[in-house]
């Protein structure tokens, strides 16, 4: 009936709970509302801990009822009654004189909020002739929040007991869908403005009858296309119809009495006036449907990755909406006659419930649809695949053109943020994931993009010919040598590549942890220099390079109307857009050339990767220049986007950060670098309450992948070159 475990895994998990409550994080946590009014982060925490516990204690009893029942209860009471220990230790001492960020306990989470009181008489001595039922109720001792803690604990050992007869693909969906529900309700209050219901309900349903409507339809690519397009412009139609009915007035069947759709709505508002020319916005709509339609039919046949990105994508949307729900939720009962009005609250919990259910059962089902998809996209020839491609990528851009103009400033800032994160994680992973070369040092290009964009752009004593700035009248006329951004940005690029060249000069020799601590050295060294007082003049020390002016498009040459200036989080996005895809392009290219595959032999064996010709030397500099050459784009665009840079903003936080994304997205794989840079920059961007377990957050992850996936979530497919040179020579 018991393992060898059965004590040793509640030990080991009972004392990382008892550091983490030293800490406070219930006490952070409780402030945090999942379900409002009845669920905090701090009781999610909770459950989750000693959930922990009794799942390792009683998985290796799986099969056997009443052992996992036994197995179950010991792993949830052991964690349970050492926190029961140090509410009482705190209750009777002052923790704080040790653990600072330690905030009382009592009461709180661990007591169910209710006062814990241990004294009157004594702890045990008026306990001696009274029932349970006295003995949390009487005078002086009152115990009724560690019954409700117990309580709490054997609920949840009842749920683990029935949670670990489920299969272990259905453990890790009722898991993940858990936590990604819990997340979404975290960050609901930034993300419920971004797409209403209405529209989400449209989008989604549109396309997912272009995706099952092609079930039905041959393989023909065009006629996939034409049929999806058709469908998504037939119920557009229709939606117009509906629209001009007054479907969208408060109340309607297309609103209901949330806000005004934005997107239904551009079916009946106003034109969209490109010069002399004025185009009704219901043909933008019309024709936006379409594409929508089109692009579900065409991923029923797509690569694997695709089709289960897209199908994630839309069910996001989806959930977009969904967490739009606004105060209230009306329901007409048409077979009462009456009308029901729910409240925020019993919102939440529903929302909860239909959130958690849609993840499980996208997460159950998409698996199922790519392996057909993937089948039948391997099936067709050559020449349609490319096409299909080159579609799923214009569809894709356009997504990513026009969502700007759905997002509000703070969930640009965060998509700005990842984007940049991912510049730098694309050519981070030339070193570590093509080449195998650790660079802890990262940062040190990131910052000489940065500030060389500074230099080149303000005046200064480089860029006035050596003159002091402030002696100057009008120093901005005056200094010849002050470029734009355009300009600057090339310079930015090459000088930090030649930076990384010259450093892997002297290094090109080590291997290993002593590559790591040259290169983290260099990083701290490019710290040190940019806050010495010594080149104050030019690096600005600790003040750091202020008010570097933003980017600027002037076609005015052309057409008068044609000027912008970037000097905002929607219109720098496109700026962070268009590096990201830069990026990409020249890594991939890259890494599917003869240089591409010197890298991946260097990483694997570099004696047998000289001993086939491969030249060393030059293979190494050319992953440090490539790679310090994207971390310098970042820099650059970095330093336009904030319109100013400080030596703060580069420490080695960044370079882990940036080596973290990488190792959890996947080494060697683009897509795993997006991934890794939504995972680990965008969640804690949204969850901004939670900053203070960041780093925690952080190693847990990294500890989790390594046992689980230590290839990374997406890591990258093995390269078929013979399949590749079928494909070439048909």
């Amino acid at each position: 009936m018991f393992h060898k475990n059965t004590l040793r895994y509640p030990f080991y998990v009972t004392v990382v709970i008892v550091i983490l409550t030293l800490t406070g994080i219930f006490s952070t946590f409780e402030s945090r509302e999942v379900l409002e009014d009845y669920l905090t982060l701090a009781t999610v925490t909770l459950g989750l801990m000693i959930g922990v516990s009794a799942y390792v204690t009683a998985l290796p009893m799986r099969g056997r009822l009443i052992a996992v029942s036994v197995n179950s209860l010991i792993g949830v009471l052991i964690p349970t009654l050492a926190l029961i220990l140090i509410v009482v230790l705190d209750t009777r001492t002052d923790l704080t004189f040790v653990f600072q960020r330690l905030k009382d306990l009592n009461p709180g989470t661990l007591t169910s909020g209710k006062i814990v009181y241990l004294d009157g008489g004594g702890l045990l001595s008026p306990l001696r002739d009274l029932n349970f039922a006295d003995w949390i109720t009487v005078p002086g001792v009152q115990l009724q929040g560690f019954a409700l803690l117990l309580l709490f604990a054997v609920v949840v050992a009842g749920f683990v007991i029935v949670y670990i007869h489920f299969s272990r693909q259905w453990r890790t969906i009722i898991f993940i869908s858990l936590l990604l529900t819990v997340v979404l309700s975290l960050a609901s209050g930034q993300l419920d403005r971004i797409l209403t219901l209405p529209d989400a309900v449209m989008l989604f349903t549109v396309f997912a009858l272009g995706y099952f409507v092609a079930f039905y339809l041959p393989e023909s690519l065009w006629l996939r296309t034409i049929s999806g397009f058709s469908l998504g412009m037939i119920s557009a139609g229709a939606l117009v119809l509906l629209v001009n009915n007054g479907a969208l007035d408060a109340g309607g069947v297309l609103r209901g009495i949330g806000s005004v759709p934005r997107i239904l709505q551009m079916s009946i508002n106003g034109d969209f006036i490109v010069g002399d020319l004025s185009i009704p916005l219901s043909v933008f709509f019309i024709l936006i449907l379409g594409v929508i339609g089109a692009f579900g039919a065409l991923i029923n046949r797509a690569p694997r990755s695709v089709h289960d990105a897209s199908l994630y994508f839309a069910l996001g949307l989806l959930l977009l909406g969904i967490l739009q729900w606004g105060d209230r939720f009306r329901v007409n009962d048409t077979i009462l006659g009456v009308e029901i009005i729910w409240n925020r609250p019993e919102v939440g919990i529903l929302r909860a419930i239909i959130i958690f259910f849609l993840l499980c059962m996208a997460m159950w089902i998409v698996p199922r649809l790519s392996i057909r998809a993937e089948k039948t996209f391997l099936r067709v020839v050559p020449v349609q695949r490319h096409q299909t491609q080159f579609i799923f990528f214009a569809i894709s851009m356009l997504v990513l053109l026009i969502a700007p103009q759905f997002m509000g400033l703070y969930i640009s800032n965060v998509f700005n943020l990842i984007a940049l994160y991912t510049i730098m994680g694309i050519g981070l992973n030339v070193m570590v994931g093509y080449a195998g070369l650790l660079d802890l040092g990262y940062v040190a290009s990131f910052a000489i993009g940065a500030y060389t964009l500074g230099i080149l752009t303000k005046p200064n004593i480089l860029t006035c010919g050596g003159a002091d700035p402030a002696t100057l009248e009008n120093a901005l006329q005056t200094c010849t040598g002050v470029m734009t951004f355009w300009q600057a940005w090339p310079i930015c690029v090459v000088f930090s590549a030649v930076t990384g060249m010259l450093l892997g000069v002297p290094v090109l020799r080590l291997r290993g942890d002593y590559l790591a601590i040259v290169t983290l050295g260099f990083g701290e060294i490019t710290n040190r220099i940019i806050k010495a007082d010594d080149f104050k003049p030019l690096f600005g020390a600790a003040s750091g390079i202020t008010r570097i002016p933003s980017p600027v498009i002037d076609l005015t040459r052309f057409d008068e109307g044609w000027y912008a200036q970037l000097n905002n989080s929607t219109s720098i996005y496109y700026l962070f857009l268009f590096s990201v895809l830069f990026a990409a392009f020249v890594v991939y290219r890259l890494a599917n050339s003869r240089i591409g595959r010197a890298w991946r032999a260097v990483k694997a064996d570099e004696n047998v990767a000289q001993a086939m010709g491969i030249h060393l030397v030059n293979t190494k500099l050319l992953a440090f220049g490539v790679s310090s050459a994207f971390a310098g784009l970042g820099g650059a665009v970095f330093g336009a986007s904030v319109q100013g840079i400080f030596p703060d903003s580069f420490t080695i936080l960044v370079s882990i950060n940036v080596l973290s994304l990488i190792i959890i997205g996947g080494m060697g794989s683009i897509p795993g670098v997006v991934l890794g840079s939504m995972i680990l920059i965008g969640l804690p961007e949204l969850l901004r309450e939670l900053d203070d377990y960041r780093l925690l957050s952080f190693g847990v992850l990294l500890v989790v992948v390594m046992l689980i996936k230590p290839e990374g979530i997406l890591p990258p497919s093995p390269p078929k070159l013979a399949e590749k040179e079928q494909v070439i020579h048909g």
